[in-house]
């Protein structure tokens, strides 16, 4: 039986598959709860990592050896995730190539869109209703990790159930609960991008394009200051739909017809009448920025 909120009746079972290291590791070690995944992720309890790993590899390597299979266990080191995320972490500053092998070997993942027989869209399961959002690249965004953290854990909108820092210690993964019917990939991915384009368009922050499919793999690091909540407001794409035209500004305007006399203020107002986002990423939001304020008083 799940585990139940009595107060409320509300149910917080909903599994997907864990993973331990390697990355190149398809097959499911197990299916979790997001309350496991947070007791991982915190320290307060290791049975996903440490309890396990030492029977887990011993029990890989006789499997693959036994099918002449690449034994992929051998990477494997048995250590806290505290201990392993601050050695991956330490490498990326001086040695990026150590870094992202070491993140493959060293670190546990989970495909949080649900649970899988193996790693791939084909094999799904049963999907979670949860949508895995990955920022990163924060030190070079106008915004703070600490700021984006903020902000996203308080927004009333996206249904954030799990906040992390992402391996790199650069960037945040959020997991949300969308109120969307999500039966395989293709579902997935309308919710996605209706997410997607939420957070980018509302924050101006840039969101990891390549997170759309629900096979999705998030490696999964020792952070003892992740958020955790047990009840939310799911996510609602219909809400958020995302724009139908998504053909270049270029084809949308004809800036030859307007004149110096349109001013700012009609440019303005052409573009809000549009309804077109002008500015769908963080690079082209800090161009019209700085080409607004060039323009000095008329900007």
């Amino acid at each position: 039986m799940g585990l139940i909120n009595q107060q409320t009746g509300y149910n917080m079972s909903k599994k997907f598959s864990y993973f331990l290291p390697t990355l190149s590791n398809i097959l499911p070690n197990r299916e979790v709860t997001l309350e496991d995944i947070y007791y991982l992720l915190t320290g307060i309890s290791a049975p996903l990592y440490e309890d396990i790993l030492p029977e887990y590899i011993q029990r890989q390597s006789r499997y693959l050896n036994e099918k002449g299979w690449t034994d992929w266990t051998k990477d494997i080191r048995v250590e806290s995730l505290q201990i392993n995320t601050e050695e991956v972490r330490g490498n990326l500053p001086h040695n990026p190539d150590q870094y992202k092998t070491q993140k493959k070997t060293l670190l546990p993942s989970a495909t949080f869109g649900g649970t899988f027989s193996r790693r791939s869209k084909e094999t799904l399961k049963e999907s979670s209703g949860y949508i895995t959002i990955d920022i990163d690249h924060l030190s070079d965004s106008p915004f703070t990790l600490e700021e984006v953290k903020d902000i996203l854990q308080n927004d009333t909108e996206i249904g954030w159930k799990l906040i992390y820092i992402s391996p790199s210690g650069d960037g945040l993964k959020i997991i949300c609960e969308t109120s969307a019917e999500i039966t395989d990939d293709e579902s997935y991915k309308r919710v996605y991008e209706s997410l997607y384009h939420y957070i980018s368009s509302t924050y101006g922050v840039e969101v990891d394009k390549g997170g759309k499919d629900i096979c999705r793999t998030s490696l999964l690091c020792y952070d003892p200051e992740t958020l955790y909540r047990v009840e939310v407001s799911p996510f609602d794409p219909d809400r958020h739909p995302v724009p139908v035209d998504d053909r270049p500004l270029r084809e949308k305007f004809n800036l030859k017809d307007w004149g110096d006399d349109d001013g700012i203020e009609e440019i303005v107002r052409r573009v809000e009448t549009s309804g077109v986002d002008i500015a769908p990423t963080q690079a082209e939001w800090i161009k019209l920025v700085y080409s607004f304020s060039a323009l000095g008083e008329r900007g």
